[in-house]
């Protein structure tokens, strides 16, 4: 194992499988319990094996794989998930897999996304995990002459998601490098350009009123509420760069979201809370990575928000209430939801309590009702 050309080479002219890994237990701000995360994470990594056709991890196999985490610090014991490249068989996709009990055979290995056919092209490779979902997702850009990227977090091509939680609560501290080779003087596995979630983080701060909570002639809101912000792509398809959770003030009106995972560049806001429409920002704001001093006020003017999809109550813009199955639209659907549980005298805190008051009743259907009546909706570039 060594550093060449600044790329972390590794190579060998014996049988066996090299492992070049990090403990990063003990970097502060890294989440090694992926599922516990606030926000969504993101591993991004340029890599390339010299095989023509790498066949995978047993005895007398080619092939490499990037450690996204792994329990312990030997190839033989050890759970987690891996981005591998190579595979018994006609193709040499890129796979995310999970592991169990090592890393030191093919049997070990089992597919969580598998797709394409890559062999010995230079890759750029990136794997998004939302813990909300257990929902990951790999991005692959190839190239036959050289890196494809820079900086891979600006991999785009998807070639697959998918959904696994095996190992999201163990404590996967160790990332690292895989090669495993035969005996081919020429043969060997680069990696440059690594990134890991949790280094650098940029807060957030959105300001935001659920009409709901904002009785008329009030001047705070009902409770504070947990709410959910979004930071996506600021060009079609307006890709998820990561989310945060954090609570609404009922006095202030705002919420300090942190970002882990967000470059410094330019990205639409969008605010979403359990019971009121997804809102956008107008235009993509510039976020800077690192700063405390991203502002965003979705309460000042109705066209703070895309499309102007915000009501105005007691001087202020609000996001609209009533979407309680959350599926974009306010309309008959959450009506049914609020008119059963207020029929059934449903108390605390639930969806269907548009108003804060841990009851519903005819003044959460009423908010709905308006809100379906004029067919209020998700707005989206």
């Amino acid at each position: 194992i060594n550093i060449n050309g600044s790329r972390e080479k590794l190579a060998s002219t014996t049988a066996g499988r090299d492992f070049a890994n990090v403990n990063l237990g003990t970097v502060n701000g890294y989440p090694v319990q992926i599922g516990n995360s606030g926000s969504i994470l993101t591993w991004a990594f340029n890599m390339r094996q010299s095989r023509v056709d790498p066949s995978g991890f047993d005895n007398n196999n080619y092939g490499m794989a990037f450690i996204l985490g792994k329990t312990s610090a030997d190839v033989t014991t050890g759970d987690g998930y891996a981005v591998v490249l190579g595979q018994s068989g006609s193709a040499d996709a890129v796979r995310l897999a999970k592991f169990t009990g090592g890393i030191n055979s093919n049997s070990k290995f089992t597919n969580i996304i598998s797709s394409g056919d890559y062999a010995n092209q230079f890759l750029s490779v990136k794997i998004i995990y939302d813990p909300s979902g257990n929902n990951w997702s790999i991005f692959v850009d190839s190239s036959s002459s050289g890196f494809p990227q820079a900086d891979p977090r600006n991999t785009s091509t998807q070639i697959g998601a998918g959904s696994d939680n095996t190992y999201t609560s163990s404590s996967l501290q160790y990332l690292g490098a895989l090669w495993n080779h035969v005996s081919g003087a020429a043969d060997s596995a680069v990696f440059d350009d690594i990134y890991v979630p949790g280094n650098v983080s940029a807060t957030v701060s959105i300001t935001a009123i659920e009409e709901g909570f904002f009785p008329a002639g009030a001047v705070t809101l009902n409770k504070s509420d947990t709410a959910m912000a979004y930071l996506r792509s600021s060009s079609s398809p307006y890709s998820l760069i990561d989310s945060s959770r954090s609570v609404l003030d009922s006095i202030t009106f705002t919420c300090s979201f942190v970002f882990n995972n967000t470059p410094t560049g330019n990205y639409y806001v969008i605010i979403k809370h359990r019971n009121c429409i997804e809102t956008w920002s107008n235009l993509p704001q510039t976020i800077t990575t690192g700063s405390s001093n991203n502002l965003y006020n979705f309460t000042n003017a109705i066209n703070k928000a895309y499309g102007d999809n915000l009501i105005l109550k007691n001087g202020k813009f609000c996001i609209y209430s009533g979407d309680v199955n959350q599926d974009g639209t306010v309309d008959v659907t959450d009506l049914g939801l609020i008119d059963n549980d207020a029929s059934n005298f449903v108390s605390g805190y639930v969806n269907t309590d548009l108003n804060g008051d841990n009851f519903i009743d005819v003044t959460d259907e009423s908010i709905a009702d308006n809100n379906a009546f004029n067919f209020i909706s998700v707005i989206t570039p």
